[in-house]
């Protein structure tokens, strides 16, 4: 593992700088052998798993993938890796496992279907997985795997749930999962209520208030520019919700029963909730200029919701950018990050009054 990538560049900006340092997350050591332990970090330029032996000093790169990889697991006994293998960041795959000590990957739990992971729970008897899946199909579906023995689903729920963790002694499963009839958050009052602050404190100029965020930030970013047309300088919006109903229709099963969940149905059902918090149902009245980033292979924030949203806004003649990048929710390589926050400045630069 590098010690450093940072450029001796001395013109290179700050922020620029801070994502190009080499970053290692906290450890997890193994419950049953507390010298051996997985990180993650990007030194070589891409966020990857790493196995550390405590006990020799060596650490080694246990992952090698284009699009990098952060889910990793060790079992208890510090035996063996289990790390997520999905496709260019669709966070739909398998587990794989690797010994720690290294050595070709295999299938951790063959038999069992790609899915969207649903959590996972390893038994200290270094034999037993509990499998969380999400699908279309089947909603959540959890599974009891042992070696030698036939894999058994133990659990089925139509809603957003997981695999929450083993008892100590492996006896007994944690298991979560929702139900219909909680309410939506009003995080557009809180976002109005921190802006009407930072005015009326003389901390922010009114005719320079940028709206950011991504993901759920994202989402929020165009609902408010479009709810709160005459609040915002600019709308800049990462991975976002757009389309609300097509965002439901494309996105994992997850998240469609979080949907569920926070709107009380499917769109056919409360057509009007999902309207109502729906970005694209605002897109006429956004006066902001907006930049928006996209993962071509994002199940979180689908591409074809924001294609609709930027379809809207092209067919006004609003101005606005979009940047397309191929990965899923978000980039775990550091030299994609920067191209994305340079382009949202340059965005800003080049929009916000002055």
């Amino acid at each position: 593992m590098s010690e450093s990538r940072t450029p001796d560049t001395p013109d290179m900006p700050d922020w620029e700088q801070r994502f190009r340092a080499p970053r290692v997350s906290l450890p997890d050591w193994a419950e049953d052998a507390p010298d051996r332990a997985l990180f993650v970090s990007n030194a070589t330029g891409t966020y990857e798993l790493y196995a550390w032996d405590r006990a020799t000093g060596e650490r080694r790169q246990v992952t090698d993938r284009p699009n990098g990889t952060t889910d990793g697991v060790l079992s208890p006994d510090g035996a063996w890796i289990w790390w997520f293998d999905d496709k260019d960041g669709d966070e739909f795959g398998i587990w794989r496992r690797q010994p720690f000590t290294g050595g070709p990957d295999e299938p951790a739990v063959p038999g069992l279907a790609p899915s969207y992971p649903a959590g996972l729970a390893l038994s200290r008897d270094g034999r037993t997985a509990v499998v969380g899946r999400s699908t279309d199909d089947d909603g959540t579906t959890i599974h009891l795997a042992r070696e030698g023995a036939e894999t058994v689903e133990i659990y089925r729920h139509r809603e957003s749930a997981g695999v929450g963790d083993l008892s100590h002694d492996g006896s007994l499963i944690a298991i979560e999962h929702t139900e219909h009839g909680d309410a939506m958050h009003a995080a557009l009052e809180d976002v109005a209520a921190v802006r009407d602050w930072a005015v009326s404190s003389g901390l922010a100029d009114p005719a320079r208030l940028i709206l950011t965020g991504a993901s759920w930030g994202g989402y929020l970013t165009l609902l408010g520019i479009g709810t709160q047309p005459d609040a915002w300088a600019l709308g800049i919006a990462v991975v976002p919700v757009a389309d609300y109903v097509t965002a439901y229709h494309d996105e994992m099963e997850s998240l469609k029963a979080m949907d569920r969940t926070l709107l009380g149905g499917t769109p056919e059902e409360v057509p009007d909730r999902f309207a109502a918090s729906s970005p694209l149902t605002y897109v006429d009245q956004v006066k902001a200029p907006v930049y928006i980033s996209a993962g071509v292979n994002d199940p979180r924030c689908p591409i074809r919701q924001i294609d609709n949203y930027v379809k809207r806004l092209e067919a006004r003649g609003a101005t606005h950018e979009v940047y397309r990048y191929d990965a899923g929710h978000g980039s775990l390589v550091v030299d994609e990050r920067i191209k994305q926050v340079s382009l949202e400045l340059d965005f800003a630069s080049r929009h916000l009054p002055s």
